[in-house]
């Protein structure tokens, strides 16, 4: 039997619309509640004030100003987030609300789309800072390779000699952009078939209200302090 085409096409916006919600956290300026109450997460809590330590230096959380975290732990609820229409790896994600905005994402790429997410970073935001490390140049290396294959010059790549007169190559393994009040930290995770990644996404909000564990004492973090003053 033949379908009509209208009827097919009809069929076709019906299964679009039966897809399965996704959000795009390229984009963190959003009402956050009205979109994440639709998304199904393993686990939501409500945080009722912020970090401070005391003079021991231990972490309690002291105020009034609540927060919401979401946590995204199993393959069905991370397959609801997306970075650039890119996916998410199933590790798990974090993401953190106040005032029905987003301040906080933490997650990891899928492998394979490591370095398209590094390049489309420095496309939206620019050159970044860097934090270097360094790994013995031996091109039959297979994490040198993958450097030298995805990553350039100008994004920080290069050959030294140390003082032993050994030869060595510099990536940026830790990248850090900041872009209306928006925090970006992008890690490169060292690997022998592919590179990994985590990227963090915070708000100079959550950083200076001290919403976020773990986040809580930037003032004394060598990269993220600065954009603190």
């Amino acid at each position: 039997m033949k379908l009509n085409k209208n009827y097919i096409f009809i069929i076709y916006i019906f299964l679009l619309g039966c897809k399965p919600e996704t959000l795009n956290l390229d984009t963190i300026n959003f009402q956050a509640q009205d979109l994440l109450k639709s998304i199904k997460t393993s686990k939501v809590e409500n945080q009722i004030g912020a970090w401070s330590l005391d003079s021991s230096k231990s972490p309690f959380l002291e105020g009034d100003k609540t927060s919401t975290h979401y946590y995204f732990r199993t393959p069905d609820e991370i397959k609801q987030l997306n970075f650039n229409n890119l996916p998410l790896d199933d590790i798990g994600a974090k993401l953190v609300t106040l005032d029905n905005k987003l301040i906080f994402a933490s997650f990891s790429l899928e492998k394979e789309n490591t370095f398209d997410v590094y390049n489309h970073l420095e496309q939206k935001l620019g050159a970044p800072q860097q934090t270097f490390n360094t790994i013995a140049y031996d091109k039959s290396n297979d994490e040198v390779l993958i450097i030298l294959n995805n990553l350039t010059e100008k994004q920080g790549v290069k050959k030294i000699i140390d003082e032993y007169d050994d030869e060595l190559i510099t990536y940026p393994y830790q990248n850090t952009w900041i872009k209306n009040n928006i925090i970006y930290q992008y890690t490169l995770i060292r690997g022998k078939e592919a590179f990994s990644n985590k990227l963090v996404i915070i708000t100079k909000e959550a950083l200076t209200e001290k919403i976020i564990f773990g986040y809580h004492n930037s003032t004394n973090d060598p990269i993220l302090g600065k954009y603190l003053k």
